[in-house]
């Protein structure tokens, strides 16, 4: 097992996988470049994934709850455990194995995508943005069963949008990132106004989320309904956290996630008769509205937060397929994903994670 993933790893690995991707663009062989991309990929999920248990507030958890099932967890994942224990006993292999439905379903929904907008030359360069944010860093060690909920959502959204429709696999694919983790089930019931409503309702969801935010009408809400069961379970489980979490990290995480909506609401206009980009704007720009909303929890929002991370570059995607200034795009966003990662590199409580420091 890896004992620690320091800075000048995680950072070594970043360029390499950069370095790699700008390798893949350069191939003129979708084969080679999606070879690759799968590859990258999956080792980067299995060196995640073979980490000692002390890396991460949660893999202790998790090993607990393959070696004695003592944890109750979601049904799917629950099953899932319980098929990879019949297999094998070792906890290691249940971290891989795990990994590796992360990766792969990562990969899955930016390959529909890319074979979308025919950009499956490119794909490697915008899984780097993926892999390198908080939400994947974060994710293959902390809110891992979430991530692997969200890495499912994120495969039935990419095919809906392939599609342009509802299908048989896209509707059950779902309704497995629910049953893995209950929190999708509210990114669930976004879909239906992804589908439906406009620009305009995704702005004014975003301005009223900012309103009741900075109004402090959340901790109204909780303080004259807390008492409902619903409420308590969804939220009571996380509210302790906010001593942990500051109010500076959610205030960041909002300017951050904004900077990038601005962005894409630039290019909105050019994109307006294009399935894939308006259906992921609104998507993000849903999502944003509920972290906004959520911010109160500082827990909670945060886990969503770092959903968008994962989303935006396909998003991204969208756009260098448009843009005539192609470098100067690539160039101004890989230098702002390498300031993110810097960024998270030099505070203690993201490093701390990736070097078994710290349990919880």
């Amino acid at each position: 097992m890896i004992t620690e993933y320091n800075a000048l790893f995680i950072l070594s690995f970043s360029l390499l996988v950069l370095l790699i991707s700008i390798f893949t663009i350069m191939v003129s062989d979708k084969a080679i470049s999606l070879i690759l991309a799968f590859t990258t990929v999956i080792c980067y999920v299995v060196i995640f994934g073979l980490r000692d248990y002390s890396i991460g507030s949660d893999t202790s958890a998790y090993v607990e709850n393959f070696l004695y099932g003592n944890w109750d967890f979601e049904p799917l994942f629950t099953a899932l455990t319980n098929l990879i224990r019949v297999f094998t006993k070792d906890p290691t292999n249940y971290l891989v194995i795990l990994s590796l439905i992360l990766g792969f379903n990562i990969f899955l929904s930016y390959y529909l995508v890319s074979k979308k907008l025919g950009m499956e030359k490119y794909i490697l360069i915008f899984l780097w943005l993926a892999l390198f944010s908080q939400g994947m860093l974060t994710g293959t060690i902390n809110y891992f069963r979430q991530a692997i909920g969200f890495s499912f959502f994120m495969v039935g959204v990419c095919l809906y949008i392939k599609n342009e429709k509802f299908t048989v696999s896209s509707i059950l694919i779902l309704i497995c990132s629910v049953l893995m983790h209950n929190s999708n089930a509210i990114l669930l019931m976004l879909i239906p106004l992804v589908r439906c409503f406009n620009l305009k309702f995704v702005l004014i969801s975003i301005v009223i989320s900012l309103f009741i935010f900075f109004g402090h009408i959340n901790e109204i809400i909780i303080d004259h309904f807390g008492n409902f069961h619903i409420i308590q379970r969804t939220l009571d489980r996380h509210l302790y956290f906010n001593a942990r979490r500051s109010i500076t990290t959610i205030y960041f995480s909002m300017l951050y996630a904004m900077a990038n909506f601005v962005l894409f609401y630039f290019y909105y206009n050019r994109f307006k008769d294009n399935i894939v980009y308006k259906r992921l704007f609104n998507l993000y720009g849903m999502i944003f509205s509920l972290s906004i909303f959520m911010s109160f929890n500082r827990e909670m929002a945060i886990r969503f937060y770092i959903l968008l991370q994962i989303i935006s570059p396909i998003l991204y995607m969208c756009i260098y397929q448009k843009e005539k200034s192609k470098l100067i795009l690539m160039t101004s966003i890989s230098f702002l994903i390498l300031s993110y990662l810097l960024y998270l590199l030099s505070r203690p409580w993201f490093v701390n994670q990736f070097l078994g420091h710290i349990i919880y």
